[in-house]
């Protein structure tokens, strides 16, 4: 674009940017009048006239055309100005643009202030809508160029000037510079006249920097049919003017009285809608108010229920932990009382060994040989001693015997008496520990009967307050009732004693005693009246009350139904005023725009009549200078000229030099544009080759992922083989076991007989010798006797499976990982859930069988990462020194037959790391939750699931797990000792 015109003046009218088309059309008007009056030979004669008219002819646009006749105005107005009029009238109408417009503006206008810049735009080149526009960003248009003028708000400028100022212009030679201008336009319509005829609609050229929407081509459009009724109005007849005049003067009239009925109905249809907002405003108000009284009415109803439940539960809870209290402090003293007696059993035979041991004492140093008899009841006596105290005895005396002591050895044991001390601290500290439990029995005894105390009375507290109206009522009528059979009881004595003969002194008492009774019978028949009518009364006002209540409530639910009725009327209707604005709001933009604008016609009119005398005055004055200009204008026209063909060569020598440089570009891109592309060649095959070997690697890793799969299985059925002929054979060695003991048993009895026999026939010194000999699940040990002594003594123990404590440790194994699990758990973000929640998602609301897939996979997942983890943390607890002290002092708990145990606690681990997996994914998608329910119950019983639980239930089997239990068999043990 090109800025001709800074105008400082601002314009009273909404639309400042026709003042100038205006001033153009009228000139052009005026000019055609003349050119008819006069009709001369060389407007007709003239060749730039006859090409325009070719160029109008041939456009083929509408907005090129509107150019040409634009030019067409301009060439004949300067023409009539030239030749037909007279130059007095020439001096008066030009100067209207330049001279005397420029002292106006100086005289009423101050400088240095911020104005609106008026941008030119070029309408007359014939390249297209879009190609001018491209032009007019790439190209400068000089500032003495015919020009339409647009508005641009808001820039400072501190010049003035019109569309026709240049700065080497002088006020002397205005004709010439006319002059200058048209012989430009001229040339500069016959290039774009050749160029135009090779252009094509299909050429699709973007403007660069002006961008129009449909506002500014509705403008635009709006402007056209502006002008082209102006048009027709100023070629008509005058006669046919004036009528046209009239008739627009009379529509604006008419329009104008319709916009204030317009007005006047939208400020009543607003008043309306105000009022309307205001009471919807009210009725909303209204409702809050009712749904929070309900909701604070729900609230408390559910504080109520929730502390009931509350108390309920705490009442349960507080019974059920005094019976285990109770239960505990019973077994408790069970356990203490066994330990009791089996202390005191041991005192009993220590006392009985003491005696004994100094017999056998005083026999040895004697010498004396005892009897069979003696000695077996000797032996019997020292039967309570254990083995360690017969070997300590036997071993004296060998040493008494081997130095030939004769004095007497007394059996004296210091062990004997830290025992004993030791069993009465462990006595003490047994009952400190049972009075502790006791009294912590008593305290939460007593604390569960203050709280069930507490909530009995309040419940009482409750009943009463229920059945403390109720009660009044019956109380009342009971002591009536009362007074009236009292009353009957004495009427039916009196009647007895009138039977009886009667003295005058108790006739007159009695008579005055039945008229006192029947004046109080009288009062408590009226009060029983009363009593009644005030009952009835009291119904009665009840009724009334539910009545008027009900009522209240009905119209309440009435009043809201028709306010809702009211409410949507109402935004209905507001909906309805708001379509009916929009266009009467259109309309009212367009009638103010047509209005400014036939304002802005009658006072350019106005003006221009006051114009055009004082321009005529000026235009003789200035006519003379004119001809100077225009001789200077020749000088100057010729040096410029010179000047021009310079530059040309000039230009013309540039324009070869560059097009060499552009060859030679042009074959250094060809070249390396070769090179890339056989680069590129190379890099695609290169591409190609990877994709192939990607594509293999893919198939190849799914083969192989499907063959670890089918391993797997095969790995889980051996295992589960194996478990098997595990169980079978350990049943197998335990079954021979128990055989073997039984056999031993008589094999030992056998030998005692044989023993016995050979006892006193033979004795043959025996070397003290000892062997061990292990074998698979027992061991047997041999200790061959002196000569000396009298008998051997045979002993086995035997272990039993009933006194394992490996399947309660087991247990409490179990217990403890689901007790980790759920802190691993609450405590752990779950990164696979994120990207499992991006790639699932309800189509359509319905879940595709990719995500149930997708699913089952991340709970398969979820619960072989969880029975991993136990696995090693199930290790990793046994190994720790807390764990073996709990195991040596655990004493037992609920015991299940084989491995059931295990098997239960594996599949509850594996149920809640499941149950854990759905419970989140269904949190982070709640419309997934019923899919995920579904894939949860179908996880459990997959197959893969249970042999899982299976390898984890075997895993802790080998983790906690005692000799005899790994061994399969029950430990056997022989033993021969004096």
């Amino acid at each position: 674009m090109d800025s001709g015109y800074k105008s400082p003046h601002v314009p009273s009218s909404p639309n400042p940017k026709r003042h100038a088309h205006n001033d153009f059309k009228e000139d052009f008007a005026k000019a055609q009048e003349i050119m008819e009056n006069s009709e001369s030979d060389s407007l007709k004669s003239n060749p730039v006239k006859d090409h325009l008219e070719q160029m109008i002819l041939n456009a083929v646009s509408v907005e090129d055309r509107n150019c040409l006749e634009q030019v067409l105005m301009m060439l004949y107005n300067f023409q009539a100005l030239s030749s037909s009029v007279s130059e007095d009238e020439c001096f008066q109408s030009k100067p209207r643009r330049i001279c005397d417009l420029r002292q106006k503006l100086d005289i009423d206008i101050p400088l240095h202030k911020t104005h609106k810049a008026i941008a030119t735009v070029t309408p007359y080149q014939q390249k297209g809508y879009k190609s001018s526009l491209e032009s007019l960003c790439d190209e400068r248009k000089p500032n003495n160029i015919l020009q339409e003028s647009g508005i641009f708000e808001e820039v400072e400028s501190e010049s003035k000037g019109t569309q026709t100022d240049n700065e080497s212009f002088e006020f002397s030679g205005e004709l010439n510079t006319e002059i200058q201008r048209l012989n430009s336009i001229r040339e500069k319509l016959e290039k774009q006249g050749v160029r135009n005829r090779t252009l094509k609609d299909e050429d699709n050229l973007e403007c660069k920097c002006v961008k129009l929407g449909k506002k500014h081509k509705q403008y635009y459009e709006r402007r056209l049919k502006f002008l082209e009724g102006k048009i027709s109005i100023y070629e008509a007849a005058s006669d046919v003017k004036e009528a046209k005049l009239a008739k627009r003067l009379q529509k604006e009239y008419q329009l104008e009285n319709r916009i204030q009925e317009l007005e006047n109905q939208v400020s009543d249809l607003q008043d309306k809608y105000d009022r309307l907002e205001e009471e919807f405003c009210e009725l909303e108000e209204i409702e809050n108010d009712t749904r929070l009284h309900w909701q604070q009415l729900e609230m408390e109803y559910e504080l109520c229920s929730a502390t009931l439940r509350d108390m309920t539960e705490q009442r349960e809870c507080s019974r059920a932990q005094a019976e285990r209290l109770a239960a505990q402090l019973a077994d408790k003293e069970c356990a203490l009382r066994a330990r009791e007696a089996e202390l005191l059993s041991r005192l009993e035979g220590l006392e009985k060994a003491i005696p004994a041991l100094i017999m056998w004492n005083i026999v040895q140093a004697v010498g004396h040989t005892l009897s069979y008899g003696g000695r077996h009841a000797l032996m019997s006596r020292m039967g309570p001693y254990g083995q360690t105290r017969k070997s300590v005895i036997a071993h004296i005396e060998q040493r008494n015997k081997e130095h030939e002591i004769c004095n007497s050895l007394v059996a004296y044991n210091d062990n004997v008496s830290m025992g004993t001390r030791q069993l009465q601290k462990q006595i003490t500290t047994l009952i400190s520990e049972k009075k502790e439990v006791e009294k912590q029995a008593m305290e939460t005894k007593k604390k569960l009967e203050q709280n069930v105390k507490m909530l009995e009375e309040e419940l009482e507290t409750v009943k009463r307050q229920l059945a403390a109206t109720s009660s009044c009522a019956e109380a009342k009528k009971g002591k009536i009732e009362d007074k009236i059979v009292e009353l009957e009881n004495k009427i039916a004595k009196e009647k007895h004693d009138q039977k009886l003969p009667a003295d005058t002194s108790t006739l007159q008492a009695l008579l005055l005693r039945e008229q006192a009774l029947q004046q109080r019978i009288e009062e408590l028949e009226t009060r029983e009246r009363a009593y009644l009518d005030m009952l009835t009364q009291a119904d009665d006002m009840w009724a009334e009350m539910e009545g008027g209540y009900k009522k209240k409530i009905h119209d309440c639910t009435t009043v809201q139904t028709e306010l809702k009725g009211k409410v949507k009327k109402l935004e209905e209707e507001r909906d309805q005023w708001k379509n009916c604005f929009e266009p009467l709001r259109k309309k009212l933009r367009e009638i103010e725009e047509s209005e400014s604008g036939m304002r802005i016609a009658l006072e350019k009119a106005e003006r221009d009549a006051k114009n055009l005398k004082v321009q005529n005055t000026n235009l003789a004055a200035l006519f003379a200078k004119a001809d100077a200009d225009a001789k200077k204008a020749e000088v100057t026209v010729r040096d410029l000229e010179y000047k021009f063909k310079r530059e040309t060569d000039q230009l013309r020598k540039t324009n070869k030099q560059l097009d060499e440089d552009l060859k030679n570009h042009k074959e250094v891109a060809k070249k390396t544009e070769k090179c890339y592309m056989g680069d590129l060649d190379c890099i695609r095959k290169e591409l190609t080759r990877a994709c192939k070997n990607n594509q293999e690697l893919e198939v190849t890793n799914s083969e192989l992922k499907e063959e670890v799969e089918s391993l797997e299985k095969q790995l889980a059925l051996t295992q589960k083989a194996l478990n098997q002929c595990k169980r079978k054979c350990d049943d197998r060695v335990k079954t021979m076991s128990h055989e073997l003991s039984i056999k031993t048993e008589e094999l030992e009895e056998l030998r005692s007989e044989t023993l016995r026999n050979t006892y006193h026939t033979s004795r043959v010194d025996l070397k003290p010798d000892r062997t061990e000999y292990v074998d698979e699940g027992y061991s047997i040990y041999t200790d061959i006797p002196k000569k000396d002594y009298g008998r051997m003594h045979h002993s086995m123990s035997y272990i039993s499976e009933s006194k394992c404590s490996c399947p309660s440790m087991r247990n409490q194994l179990v217990s403890q990982l689901i007790e980790d699990l759920f802190d691993r758990i609450h405590n752990s973000v779950d990164e696979d859930l994120s990207q499992l929640c991006s790639d699932i998602g309800p189509v359509n609301g319905k879940v595709s069988a990719e995500a149930k897939s997708k699913i089952m996979n991340y709970l398969l997942m979820a619960i072989s990462k969880e029975l991993i983890r136990s696995i090693g943390d199930a290790d990793a607890k046994t190994d720790s020194e807390e764990w073996q002290r709990s195991a040596a002092s655990y004493t037992g708990g609920p015991s299940y037959s084989g491995n059931a145990g295990v098997v239960r606690g594996a599949a509850r681990l594996a149920s809640v790391s499941c149950a854990c997996a759905a419970a989140r994914l269904a949190a982070a998608e709640p419309q997934l939750a019923a899919a995920v329910r579904m894939c949860q119950e179908e996880v459990l019983e997959h197959g893969d699931v249970k042999i899982m639980e299976e390898q984890l239930a075997n895993a802790i089997e080998s983790i906690v797990n005692c000799p005899s239990c790994a061994l399969g068999t029950n430990a056997i043990v022989w033993s021969t000792d004096v």
